[in-house]
């Protein structure tokens, strides 16, 4: 369904995107009477065209969306492809009435030359002088039907393989750089840089080759060993970002600059290759001078098709199958393999199966990632400050690592616990986490009030939140939503014993998905939804602190409904904290803010259209008639229901003060995301 949804919204628009290559392509060869400029022109038309794409992808990443927000920058791209249009409608209608002008007063022919005419009667003088003066480097390559038909192959196979890397590539250096919104950008940008550079030398320097297939292979096999550097360096980048901050402030513009390095270092080797392969290819493929726009849009639509079934393969089967690290040495093999194949095309010799072998051997001899310098965490700058003051990185016991479709879930053992992590970031623990796990889900359960509640909760972490409210005896129910599959199982596995075993408690329903999505598709109601996410600065985690979210929530609430949501004061800084504040309390009338602990930088908000019963009578009443409650909450550290409502920091007439002159986080400005 989100797939037909997605679909629906950008088919018309890439369609048209699509359909612009060959439409210029012929636009550009018009008039040549030859192939030999193709492959150096259309390298050119390519790498002018990303570059395009690195500005707009960096644009909107860095700047457009955090200063005028979603629908604004969505509107200037529209702006901007209408200008073209009507720039280039303009440059026609102008073309058209000179050349009217011209054919109305041939004397005046001297004075307004058709552009395309100039270029014809150049590459016509040029082709002459190669008949006159023929040479076996000038030699105009023309591949046979089956060979074309190969070449077509080749060229849909590495678009596949390019897709599914970048998703490997994403997903590496989200965990080692962090999965924030920047992140993502850093990792486009940098491979649309090796792509436009990469197709710009490659048309330059073979664009006009008589032998495209030999050089397709070797830059298959370019890429093959780019591939190779960046499965030997992945783990090492936690390790080179310590060494490279170290001694600085550790400045936002300071990180950045480290994780533009270190994508870079890994990314661009690879993507140098497969941009230059593009130009290459087309040179291979394209059949005739008359053929050049039907044949580059052919050739372009293959490799298209093969990036999608790449992205579809890099994150629904790699990612959970084999995982990262085996998924990059088969997406060297896969080079590795186009590189023979070409190779063979062009003439059956011996040199390139040992150049193959030579590198598959580095492949597959390359040693296993180190998984505990490769899920320290570094990102989180106070993470690596304690790593820098300690001597560097030291051993953590990872006892589980999976790499699922949306995170890579790990899970480390300490003295007397464990760490969940995810992507590298730590998520849940059976050590100094445990009262805000419990109490996020106990809170609002108890100052609901209702004899019977249904609850409704957003993320599963460690299981110990849906299981302590699931020891609860007024709630029948609870939903509980996560988005990897991977998380239940590293719960069930390590935390059992601390979280009361939901996953065998037959009030507890346990869903996978989006939060958001899976209660915007429900029709049913709660006493209680809970919104546990990761931290919002994660990509897309933003999403579950803005006012329609939010709004969207109050109406799966029954009317004396409790919404909870967990808000960390860590690194946000106060102008985010007062955001989320302020943004939640647009949308409920009553909110109270509480602390889990005296030690503890998280807090709990509360909201309702109805005041909180915060009298302690009820409260000792629900602990005296449930010794499974009490148990629960004296492992929170609450051991008497004054310690529960002294808990409390902000009351609902004192929020307006404390959130004065903050910014509302809305899907649109996405202000806290990029904040």
């Amino acid at each position: 369904t989100r797939f037909i949804l997605t679909a629906t919204i950008l088919i018309v628009p890439t369609t048209a995107m699509g359909a612009t290559l060959p439409l210029l392509t012929r636009k550009l060869t018009r008039g040549a009477s030859d192939l030999r400029a193709l492959g150096s022109r259309l390298g050119l038309l390519y790498a002018a065209n990303t570059l395009g794409a690195l500005a707009g992808a960096a644009g909107a990443g860095f700047w457009l969306i955090p200063l005028w927000g979603v629908s604004s920058s969505n509107q200037l791209a529209a702006g901007a492809a209408v200008a073209v249009g009507l720039g280039v409608a303009l440059m026609s209608w102008q073309r058209a009435r000179t050349k009217e002008s011209s054919e109305a007063s041939p004397d005046e022919v001297d004075v307004d030359v058709d552009v395309d005419a100039a270029a014809s009667i150049e590459d016509q003088g040029l082709a002459e002088q190669v008949d006159a003066e023929p040479s076996p480097e000038a030699a105009v390559y023309r591949a046979s039907e089956a060979h074309r038909r190969t070449v077509l192959w080749l060229y849909a196979i590495s678009g596949a393989t390019a897709m599914a890397l970048e998703v490997l590539w994403s997903r590496t250096l989200a965990i080692v750089n962090g999965s924030s919104t920047y992140s993502f950008t850093i990792v486009l940008c940098t491979f649309l840089v090796g792509i436009s550079i990469g197709s710009a030398l490659a048309a330059r320097l073979w664009g006009r080759t008589h032998r495209p297939l030999l050089v397709l292979a070797g830059l298959f096999l370019f890429a093959a060993g780019g591939i190779t550097l960046f499965h030997l360096l992945a783990d090492e980048l936690p390790d080179m970002f310590l060494s490279m901050v170290e001694g600085t402030t550790m400045s936002v513009d300071t990180v950045l600059g480290v994780h533009v390095f270190l994508s870079a270092l890994i990314i661009v080797p690879t993507a140098l290759a497969l941009g230059a392969v593009m130009p290459v290819a087309i040179r291979a493929y394209v059949g005739g001078v008359d053929e050049v726009g039907r044949d580059v849009g052919k050739a372009y639509a293959a490799n298209t098709l093969g990036a999608i079934l790449g992205s579809v393969a890099g994150g629904f089967i790699l990612l959970p199958g084999p995982g990262l690290e085996l998924g990059a040495r088969l997406a060297a093999m896969s080079m590795i393999g186009l590189a023979l194949w070409a190779a063979w095309l062009h003439a059956r010799k011996p040199t390139m199966p040992v150049l193959a072998a030579i590198m598959s051997a580095l492949v597959w001899l390359s040693p296993a990632w180190n998984r505990s310098n490769f899920t320290a965490g570094l990102f989180r700058t106070h993470q690596a400050s304690r790593y820098i003051q300690d001597g560097g990185l030291f051993h953590r016991d990872v006892v589980y690592y999976r790499d699922g479709i949306s995170t890579t879930v790990s899970v480390e053992k300490l003295a007397g616990g464990w760490v969940l992590r995810n992507n590298g970031k730590v998520e849940a623990s059976n050590r100094t986490d445990m009262p805000t796990q419990i109490l996020v889900g106990l809170m609002p359960v108890l100052f609901q009030g209702g004899a019977e509640q249904e609850v409704f909760l957003v993320g599963y972490g460690s299981g110990v939140t849906v299981g302590s409210i699931a020891v609860a005896p007024m709630v029948k129910r609870v939903d509980v939503v996560e988005l990897e599959p991977a998380v239940f199982e590293a719960a069930d596995r390590f935390f059992g014993s601390f979280n009361n075993q939901p996953n065998k408690n037959p009030k507890v329903k346990r869903l996978l998905g989006d939060g958001r999505n899976v209660l915007l598709a429900g029709g049913h109601k709660y006493e209680v939804i809970i919104s546990e996410p990761s931290n919002p600065w994660i990509a897309g985690v933003a999403t579950l602190f803005t006012r329609e979210f939010y709004r969207l929530a109050k109406r799966h609430l029954k009317p004396e409904g409790v919404f909870c949501q967990w808000a960390q004061l860590y690194e946000l800084g106060p102008r985010n904290v007062k955001m989320i504040y302020r943004t939640f309390s647009e949308s409920f009338r009553y909110v109270y803010a509480f602390t889990p602990g005296d030690e503890t930088t998280d807090t709990i908000l509360l909201g309702s259209d109805r005041p909180l019963n915060l009298d302690l009578a009820p409260l000792r009443k629900m602990m005296a008639d449930s010794q499974p409650l009490r148990d629960e909450l004296l492992r929170a550290e609450i051991q008497v229901a004054e310690d529960l409502v002294a808990s409390i920091l902000l009351a609902p007439d004192e929020v307006a003060s404390f959130t004065a002159g903050a910014e509302i986080n809305t899907d649109d400005n996405a202000k806290l995301e990029y904040a």
